[in-house]
């Protein structure tokens, strides 16, 4: 078992960060990256991003402390987390039924299966994995307890089960499931129920805490499907839950709801929900304790996300994330039956054919999780009008730079409300950074016209004045947004990026000042470090640099900037440090392997530099100057021939300005 999580999912360790929550969870969640009395209040005192789970806070927290925001680090932890799990399943099982071949396989099927991957290879999905731990502890710990009659066993049993609910909601499920298992062993009465007592007044609280925490997110809902529509969308869901716990298909980050008739199709969902129900009601009555155990631990802990009375427009009807707990009670009530009914090898031999075949599926299927790129090409493979995806899938593009791609995309998105919004707000900034002013500003305008209150909208118009060189018109609009609130950041901001281009240092030292006071960003610190580096001010610069990486280390160009700075102080080894960074986030920028090829050289190492060199040229073959600065590094390594060669290549590229050099190069 150990042996194939590491197989199918060691991979995630090279993966990325993606789009897909990680940015508010992680990579620009700011509470993470402070660990101290603070942070502690904040998490257990306030609910964050609709969901009450500080313990999946402070294993955050722990991942960026060790790590910062290497993603490598944050998917170890994810994988670690996933083997324990499978592990303790398999310890659930032996001791839910003393059959090894029914706690193996269970076991097995839980950490191969395809639709692990969502609580797995995703980041953000830490809370899944963590609540789980604690609540399969909490059930074996309530196990041992009646086993020993230990009270120890029974106090683990409690402090898990308030684990598991700091880690996540979703735990309070597990009071319902201890009472079907007493009822699995005809243990059932009055005095055990008072015993289960804690239990459910936990669950209570933290249902309340729950409801609390998702209240804003409700709020903010203006299209919510007719209780029909809910309710068919949900039977189809649980129809598919059950149908791809056995043939997985359709994998996919995001499973969207579409406003319109709905397929006469999802009403099998109901079948199933009614066949279902029906299963768990006559494995009762026949006293098959097994089936009925392991069918009603699906049931319930896959009813809460059945969006019965919550789902609405744009929204998903499932998400295979849902399954990670749930799928151990149908795993259980299967092997159960399996290898009660089954009893030649050759249906032994065709369940092990399966779970290699579901083991390579799941193999294939951890690599859409890479980076947001793959993640959403996959989900528009299965559905290509899904706006969700278009929309991510877009700003991924954009994140990438491929800007024109990226508003192709999000060109294909049709009005629908906050999604357009959105889009609009992207596609805006995509036209921002490939200089297309006019398309920009139609994009901004229309987000005005829709929100006419919105500060930072006119403050970004002003940054496209300056950008395009009417900095006296952006200088007016700042002022006069500033006169309406002097606490605004961003426009403190970019009123410093307006004195910076008036060459006017004092007063853009003071502007970036109060952005810094107003609220220190690591873009005001950058800007600041930027502005001084300018300056000359080198080691003033890197102090800021050095805040701004503090506060947000996934930009490329804070690395580079700063290891230029390095470079012109001569401290070549952290320069090279800081370019490596760099270069380890953006491996497709030409220019980052040219600096760090002059930091190679300096320290004299040329075979690095003719690397880097060569680098270069892979991503850039026709560019003359990089052929004459390698001209230069073989000629130092005594490589006369190929020195005269490179020269040579320079010239026919037409770089005249190198003809000079062409008899050095070559006599």
């Amino acid at each position: 078992m150990v042996a194939s999580v590491i197989a199918i999912f060691g991979q995630t360790v090279f993966f990325s960060f993606t789009n897909w929550d990680d940015p508010a969870y992680i990579t620009q969640n700011t509470v993470i990256k402070t660990f101290d009395l603070n942070f502690i209040r904040a998490i257990f005192t306030e609910p964050m991003h609709g969901h009450y789970h500080p313990l999946t806070w402070i294993s955050l927290a722990f991942d960026y402390q060790l790590f910062g925001l290497k993603a490598w680090g944050f998917h170890i932890h994810n994988l670690l987390l996933h083997l324990i799990n499978t592990i303790l399943v398999f310890y659930l099982a032996r001791n839910l039924k003393d059959d090894i071949r029914i706690a193996f396989f269970c076991s097995l099927l839980f950490a191969v299966h395809p639709f692990a991957n969502e609580s797995v290879s995703w980041i953000t999905e830490r809370k899944n994995l963590l609540f789980t731990l604690f609540y399969i502890a909490a059930f074996i710990s309530y196990i041992r307890y009646y086993k020993t009659k230990s009270k120890l066993h029974y106090i683990t049993g409690i402090v898990f089960f308030i684990l598991s609910l700091l880690s996540k909601g979703s735990a309070i499920t597990l009071p319902i499931i201890l009472m079907f298992w007493l009822m699995y062993h005809s243990l059932f009465s009055k005095k055990e129920m008072i015993k289960l007592l804690p239990f459910f007044l936990l669950a209570v609280i933290f249902s309340w805490l729950a409801i609390k925490a998702q209240q804003p997110l409700l709020n903010q809902v203006t299209v919510k499907l007719p209780f029909w529509d809910s309710f068919l969308y949900s039977s189809w869901a649980f129809g598919l839950y059950i149908t791809k716990a056995f043939i997985p298909f359709h994998l996919a980050a995001f499973h969207p709801i579409f406003i319109g008739d709905i397929p006469i199709y999802y009403f099998l969902g109901f079948v199933v929900l009614i066949v279902y129900i029906v299963l768990i009601i006559h494995s009762f009555r026949q006293h098959n304790v097994d089936l009925f155990f392991g069918l009603s631990f699906f049931l319930v802990n896959i009813v809460l996300f059945l969006k019965v009375f919550e789902a609405y427009a744009s929204s998903y009807f499932m998400a295979e994330r849902y399954t990670y707990l749930a799928y151990i009670g149908l795993y259980f009530a299967f092997f159960s039956w399996f290898f009660n009914n089954i009893k030649k090898n050759t249906g032994l031999y065709l369940m092990i054919l399966w779970i290699v075949i579901v083991s390579f599926q799941s193999f294939q299927y951890a690599k859409t999780w890479k980076n947001s790129l793959s993640l959403w090409s996959n989900v528009l493979k299965i559905y290509p009008t899904s706006n969700v995806a278009l929309l991510n899938y877009g700003n991924a593009l954009r994140q990438d730079k491929q800007y024109i791609k990226a508003i192709e995309y999000y060109n294909k998105i049709k009005d629908n409300g906050d999604i357009y919004t959105k889009m609009l707000e992207n596609r805006a900034y995509a036209y921002y950074q490939m200089n297309n002013w006019d398309n920009a500003a139609n994009d901004y305008a229309l987000l005005l016209e829709k929100y006419p209150e919105r500060k930072d909208i006119k403050q970004i118009i002003a940054g496209m004045l300056i950008q395009q060189g009417n900095v006296q018109l952006a200088y007016h609009q700042l002022q006069f947004l500033l006169k309406q609130d002097s606490t605004f950041c961003d426009a403190w901001n970019s009123l410093g990026n307006y004195y910076t281009q008036t060459n006017s240092m004092d007063s853009a030292l003071l502007a970036y000042e109060k952005a810094i006071n107003c609220s220190p960003k690591a873009l005001y610190y950058y800007n600041r470090a930027t502005l001084l580096s300018m300056n000359n001010k080198l080691e003033a610069a890197i102090i800021d640099f050095n805040k701004a990486l503090s506060l947000d280390s996934s930009h490329s160009e804070y690395y580079v900037n700063r290891a230029i700075n390095y470079f012109k102080l001569k401290n070549f080894s952290l320069s090279l440090n800081d370019f490596n960074n760099a270069i380890r986030l953006n491996p497709v920028n030409v220019d980052y392997y040219l600096n760090r090829s002059n930091v190679f050289m300096a320290l004299n190492l040329w075979n690095n530099a003719i690397d880097d060199l060569n680098k270069a040229l892979k991503l850039n073959p026709n560019n003359g100057d990089i052929y004459a600065r390698r001209s230069f590094v073989l000629k130092k390594m005594g490589l006369n021939d190929k020195a005269c060669n490179d020269i040579k290549m320079a010239l026919k590229l037409c770089y005249k300005k190198y003809e000079s050099l062409e008899n050095e190069m070559c006599k």
